[in-house]
């Protein structure tokens, strides 16, 4: 997982569409004219067999962690949600795609990223024909609704449930995708693509920032925003946080901008510490360690400063207890910046074990070996045809723990011995293979 840094120099805006409709289209077109030419066959030959008499044949009917108002913003926003998260629900991998239905709209997508004046990049989503339901996720797919998912690099990110995100980058080239996923997190497709939208980016090295006074964005009473905050368990992982603001304009497109009254965005800080800006009214918290945690969200002008009234900042705050079960069954993110439980200690009832087998019966064999803390591999990346199967051969001196990102598996390696662990290659993307516990990356895995 890749640290998430501030950078610049981007070149933008980019607009880029996915539409992936016409082919579908012309796939239903033909299933139709097969199905005339199979009827009209069927009643020939019926005819010369039979005579006079008559046959009728019917047709068969998916932050802001040292952020100091706007004078040394980092929006340190390294939510993995769906990187490591992989919202699997009740044997709906995030890895599955649901195809669009003939009954339903095909959805339709869009992105632009721009450089925010002040640290990273602001990602706005453009939709039709799909409506965000944050308040049914990691339920039933609906047609017609869910929310979105975020990959860079072709690893996946997180889900989130606004149209606007903040995000930073390190310095290099990156690719930014968003995936139209259903309540239950498996993608919308269509012939099996998932539907998403993409656009390149270069971030240059981070620019330096000074660190100013804290100050505040006064408002009169009469102009002060009213903000409320309430935090449920997700019914698969996580929480949902839900901050709806009144008297108050979310412009997430004037960020980092001359304040203006009755306009800005909002911060979500846990426990004291700043995690992100919030550009929508919701957002996912990937996970909570055991215990209470206190959950708050500040009402910001444009440029970063705190509204506040008569010197008292304008925020809602909620306290979220966290059991031992909670915690280490939430999602595999590493997200908002928080401290992650060790993988030795993580639950991974909810993602997939890698089966054990014959790598002689794989199309793809990766040898790795753990030496006294230090990987063994033929090559950085290895790349693999989609469909593929793929077997993973990893001899280890250590009890570690090997995790496929992307894919959401898991293998465990006993001290002193080889395990071998296959899975077909199914989803296109670059992914990492790291040993989980010491976060050691073993090669990255490019399908296509």
């Amino acid at each position: 997982m890749m640290p998430w840094l501030t950078g610049h120099e981007l070149a933008l805006p980019v607009w880029v569409a996915c539409t992936p409709f016409l082919d579908r289209e012309i796939s239903v077109m033909n299933k139709q004219l097969l199905r005339l030419f199979g009827v009209v066959l069927t009643l020939g030959l019926l005819a010369a067999a039979c005579g006079d008499d008559t046959t009728e044949t019917a047709a068969p009917e998916e932050s802001d962690m040292s952020e100091m108002d706007d004078m040394s913003e980092m929006d340190d926003m390294s939510e993995m949600d769906d990187m490591s998260e992989m919202d699997d629900m009740d044997g709906h991998s995030h890895d599955s795609v649901l195809e669009v239905p003939e009954s339903m709209e095909v959805p339709e997508i869009s992105i632009e990223l721009t450089e925010d004046p002040k640290a990273g990049y602001n990602l706005a989503v453009s939709l039709d024909n799909f409506t965000v339901a944050p308040e049914a996720a990691s339920t039933d797919a609906v047609d017609g609704q869910g929310h979105l998912h975020l990959y860079v690099n072709g690893e996946r990110q997180m889900r989130f449930y606004n149209e606007w995100l903040h995000l930073n980058l390190p310095e290099g080239d990156h690719t930014i995708e968003v995936e139209v996923s259903a309540n239950n997190h498996s993608a919308y497709a269509v012939d099996g693509e998932p539907i998403r939208a993409s656009a390149e980016v270069s971030v240059g090295a981070p620019a330096e920032h000074s660190h100013g006074a804290d100050m505040t964005f006064e408002v009169d009473a009469a102009d002060a925003p009213a903000i409320s905050v309430t935090v449920v368990e997700d019914p698969k992982s996580g929480w949902n946080l839900h901050a709806p603001v009144e008297n108050f304009t979310l412009a997430p497109e004037k960020a980092s901008t001359d304040p203006v009254v009755g306009e800005g965005h909002m911060h979500l800080y846990i426990d004291g510490e700043k995690i992100t800006r919030l550009y929508g009214e919701w957002w996912h918290i990937a996970e909570l360690s055991e215990g209470d945690h206190e959950i708050m969200v500040e009402v910001s002008a444009n440029n970063h400063a705190p509204y506040s009234v008569d010197g008292q900042p304008i925020i809602s705050k909620a306290t979220v207890s966290v059991t031992a079960d909670q915690a280490t069954s939430s999602d595999h993110d590493h997200g908002d910046d928080m401290d992650h439980d060790d993988a030795a200690d993580n639950d991974h009832s909810d993602s997939t074990e890698m089966e054990s087998g014959d790598a002689a019966d794989a199309d793809v064999v990766i040898e790795a070996a753990l030496v006294d803390g230090a990987v063994q591999v033929e090559d950085d990346r290895i790349a693999v045809d989609l469909g593929q199967t793929v077997a993973l051969v990893v001899s280890s001196d250590a009890v570690e723990e090997v995790h496929v990102h992307g894919y959401d598996l898991y293998g465990t390696l006993a001290e002193g011995e080889t395990t071998t662990v296959m899975f077909e290659a199914s989803i296109p993307g670059v992914f990492e293979i790291e040993l989980e516990q010491s976060g050691t990356l073993i090669t990255e895995l490019e399908v296509s």
